[in-house]
């Protein structure tokens, strides 16, 4: 009986070949999407092959330190990870912009739209609360290590990466957050996504979509309550108008 030659028998499996190769690349892919969650449980995994530590579905960057740029204002800023330097912007809240200016399209409509969030404030008052927003977040991290979360969700079409941040002396059972502190300080606005595809507010498409809601709901219902409690206090831009 003639055996098959080198040749044929691999022109014959290579289809299955390429069938499983692509298998692995999707799994390897979205498989993680499978156990997304919208808030990271306070438990961590370490993968076998990459050691990178993880909490729910973020990536853990710990020992994270400031990076003094230009750039930086209330929610987004420069860190430095070992030899590596990101963008972080946080996830859920919007600090005001810290100057007016002419020079992009809508910086001043947005800074109008900021303004009459915290009850009406001038274009002037609010780049005043954007400014102090900036100084608050600087003095909370720089010169001191700290924890950012991040799924490597780029924000937008920019290089910067949405986040979550926890302040120096978090812990894994009770996590600091700096959005919070900002939003209890009175100079950030709830306004910016949460963790996930940029039209389903944060939750992943593969989640059962009742859960979702409850998920949605329970927290944004913290971060309202933090904000009417600076509100009612005065807090930062809460206070500029009385």
């Amino acid at each position: 009986m003639p055996q098959p030659s080198p040749n044929n028998f691999a022109r014959k499996t290579r289809p299955y070949a390429i069938i499983i190769a692509t298998a692995i690349i999707v799994i390897w892919k979205f498989g993680g999407r499978f156990r997304e969650s919208y808030f990271p449980a306070p438990t961590t995994t370490v993968s076998a092959s990459s050691k990178i530590k993880h909490v729910g579905s973020f990536e853990v960057l710990e020992n994270c330190q400031w990076i003094n740029d230009k750039g930086n204002d209330g929610d987004s800023f420069q860190v430095k990870h070992g030899k590596n330097e990101y963008t972080i912007r946080l996830y859920y809240v919007d600090a005001p912009e810290k100057y007016l200016s002419d020079k992009y399209k809508k910086q001043r409509k947005r800074v109008a739209e900021q303004g009459e969030y915290f009850g009406g404030l001038s274009p002037d008052q609010t780049v005043e609360v954007g400014l102090k927003a900036k100084a608050f977040t600087e003095k909370q991290l720089k010169g001191n290590s700290f924890t950012v979360l991040t799924r490597w969700e780029n924000v937008f079409d920019s290089e910067r990466f949405y986040g979550l941040v926890w302040l120096p002396g978090s812990t894994e059972e009770r996590p600091m957050r700096l959005s919070d502190a900002l939003i209890k300080a009175g100079l950030v606005r709830i306004h910016t996504k949460g963790p996930g595809n940029q039209n389903n507010a944060g939750f992943s498409q593969f989640e059962d979509p009742e859960k979702q809601q409850q998920k949605r709901n329970g927290y944004m219902a913290r971060l309202q309550k933090m904000e009417d409690a600076a509100r009612k206090q005065g807090a930062g831009a809460w206070g500029v108008k009385n």
